[in-house]
């Protein structure tokens, strides 16, 4: 227990505020969930989630209150200065580090963490815990606790996680100094709200100081039927980069709302100008770092909802302005692809051939060029016949839909499968604001997305949409719009797909179509220092193998455990691979699946880190099979392990599609 508690690692604590249940209530003798629970981040801002826990091997225990530098009490806790518990809501309060200790008592077959009176702890749900802090562990990993807190009146539940802390982003600091949104003089918003392209009386708008609600009564079907624009005397300079961010919660799901930061004196003269998209009730954290400026003397922040349903209400809160150079300590979501962006590649394996339902599709051309809203002559799109369409724009435009070419598809999608889709567009020069749009033939307010991107001149930009939820379409078109582009702009595009998006595998070792056999026992060469030892002895139940290697090696492939099955492969078979391994030591195992008597050609040979009782799961998916004579074996090497380490293999599995 001590070293799942982490011992002397550098291991520490804290309630995981990503999970139901991490806090809760119920009656006595119960694991605490019953009468009530919290659901994920349900307490954020309390500083229930900043608080840091650390246990010892000796005994001790450290509590650090992090950034809030509070703890979480319970409205009828009266041991705390300034309360008499006669509060009616839950109340922080300000605490510093400390350093106590902390002792494990069992009972019976139940195990207790026990500390001092009056410790630090992220809850103190009543005056008994304070006086008394008693917790049962319901279940313990290196990675998870579930504690309970019970006093024979009620039952606290509590989860603690070992795993770094995931903050939700909530954009830049609003009431930081550096905030030109928040000193700027706003003038009272201005709607403009047209369905049908027919004005009717501008929506309902509450202001507060950091938001504005706004009530969209009618639908509309158009981008910019909706507009709302709020006029500043925040003054930029093309010398000086930017970052922006606002908090966007609207009553309806909303593909396609504008967000656009312009010159008030001239449209075309923008910082940015880009779609979001956004889901009933759940806040969307739009931001943009490092924006090359303009200069202008004032600027205009403009909203526009349209396609939005009747009686959608929106709320747009806590809008940032500030210079990039200015640092706030906003810490940015991680910039690895998320898969389900527009211009990133996530991990999805793009398709070709009959897959990809591009591939041998026909298409009418569809044109309208039209600079100052003036239609002149179609440009001439060539097919050069490798998957690349290029084009010349001879004229300059200077807004959205003033360029536009489409292919108007013979494809179809159902509502019963999800879609991935790709394009990749090269331009000669700068295009802020190329529309992207994936869209139902016959009915512009029906599309998979319409987003703008910004292009730099002769670099490739990579658009994807992962995972998109189906729509019944008879016939799907692609559209590009370029309005805003310079004269003489060419423009090449590529790598188009759009493809069924591929289901996870899922994971099942009793599945009939595992074609694992838990009879099948390993082969052993275990050498430390190169000097063979008898096999270790492996247990096998169910669908786990247990083995102890009593010795440590210190090289790879001196402790190989060998599977060799009875399963042959075709080139025309895509194999599915998993297994977990879980260490009582921490050290790196390599997962080998090969051939037997043939070493050199293998599907997976990677080197894993293995940390100590927490389950390692190894996953292959969808790799191409290989015409082979020999069936496939699969080798765990341990080869590094200390001495006395335990190990378990379980859910092997192997699947062919």
């Amino acid at each position: 227990y001590y070293k799942l508690l982490g011992g002397d690692d550098d291991r520490h604590w804290r309630v995981d505020n990503s999970v139901d249940n991490h806090l809760g209530c119920g009656p006595s003798g119960t694991t605490g969930t019953e009468w009530w629970h919290a659901a994920p981040n349900e307490k954020d801002g309390t500083g229930l989630y900043d608080n840091q826990l650390t246990f010892l091997s000796n005994n001790t225990y450290i509590f650090e209150p992090g950034d809030n530098g509070t703890i979480y009490v319970n409205c009828g806790v009266n041991r705390y200065e300034g309360h008499d518990g006669t509060e009616t809501v839950d109340y922080n309060v300000p605490v510093t580090e400390m350093t106590s200790t902390y002792a494990f008592d069992v009972k019976g077959s139940d195990l207790y963490i026990t500390f001092p009176k009056g410790v630090n702890f992220p809850y103190i749900p009543n005056n008994d815990f304070y006086d008394n802090p008693r917790l049962k562990v319901e279940s313990i990993t290196a990675n998870k606790m579930e504690l309970v807190a019970d006093n024979g009146e009620i039952a606290w539940h509590m989860i603690l996680t070992s795993g770094a802390a995931v903050k939700k982003f909530t954009g830049f600091k609003y009431d930081s100094d550096f905030n030109l949104w928040k000193k700027a003089n706003r003038e009272q918003p201005w709607f403009w709200y047209a369905p049908g392209w027919a004005e009717i009386a501008a929506p309902a708008c509450a202001i507060d100081e950091t938001s504005y609600t706004v009530t969209l009564t009618e639908a509309t079907t158009d981008t910019w039927q909706a507009q709302m624009h709020i006029t500043t005397d925040i003054a930029v300079n093309a010398s000086t980069n930017y970052d922006f961010s606002v908090i966007l919660n609207t009553s309806t799901d909303h593909k396609n709302v504008t967000v656009k930061f312009t010159d008030t004196a001239d449209d075309g003269n923008f910082l940015f100008t880009e779609t979001v998209a956004t889901k009933a009730y759940e806040d969307v954290v739009f931001y943009l770092s490092d924006i090359p400026g303009i200069d202008a003397a004032a600027l205009k922040l403009v909203f526009d909802f349209g396609g939005n349903e009747a009686g959608t209400e929106v709320n747009i809160r806590n809008i940032v302005l500030k210079d990039h150079a200015n640092d706030d300590g906003t810490v940015l979501p991680s910039d690895e692809p998320s898969g389900d962006d527009p211009g990133q590649g996530g991990s999805v394996n793009w398709a070709d051939g009959a897959a990809n339902l591009w591939n041998g599709c026909t298409f009418d051309m569809f044109y309208y060029y039209a600079p100052g809203w003036a239609q002149i002559a179609d440009p001439t799109v060539t097919d050069n016949g490798d998957g690349t369409y290029s084009f010349s724009l001879p004229e300059a435009t200077t807004d959205q839909w003033q360029a536009q070419i489409a292919f108007k598809t013979n494809m179809t999608t159902t509502a019963a499968t999800n879609y991935d889709f790709k394009c990749v567009i090269n331009a000669s020069q700068d295009v802020k604001g190329v529309t992207v749009k994936l869209v139902m033939d016959g009915d512009d307010g029906v599309f998979y997305f319409a987003d703008r991107v910004d292009l730099t001149a002769y670099e490739d930009y990579v658009y994807t949409n992962i995972n998109m939820p189906g729509i019944d379409m008879e016939r799907v078109n692609l559209f590009f719009d370029f309005g805003g582009n310079p004269a003489g702009t060419d423009v090449t595009l590529s790598g188009i797909v759009l493809q069924e998006h591929a289901k996870p595998v899922e994971w099942d070792p009793a599945s009939e179509a595992n074609l694992w056999s838990y009879s099948l026992m390993p082969t052993w060469y275990y050498a430390p220092g190169w000097a063979q030892l008898p096999d270790p002895t492996v247990k096998q139940e169910g669908t786990s193998y247990s083995l102890n290697l009593p010795s440590a090696t210190s090289d790879r492939w001196q402790a190989q455990m060998v599977f060799n099955t009875d399963i042959h492969t075709t080139a025309s078979d895509i194999i599915d691979f998993h297994c977990v391994i879980n260490s009582s030591e921490s050290f790196k195992v390599m997962v080998k699946l090969t051939y037997a008597n043939d070493d050199n050609t293998f599907y997976c040979a990677d080197e894993v880190q293995v940390e100590a009782y927490e389950d390692y799961v190894f996953s292959l998916e969808g790799a191409a099979g290989y015409d082979h004579a020999d069936p496939l074996k699969l080798v765990l090497d341990f080869g590094g392990n200390p001495d006395n380490t335990d190990i378990t293999v379980s859910d092997l599995i192997i699947y062919k599609r």
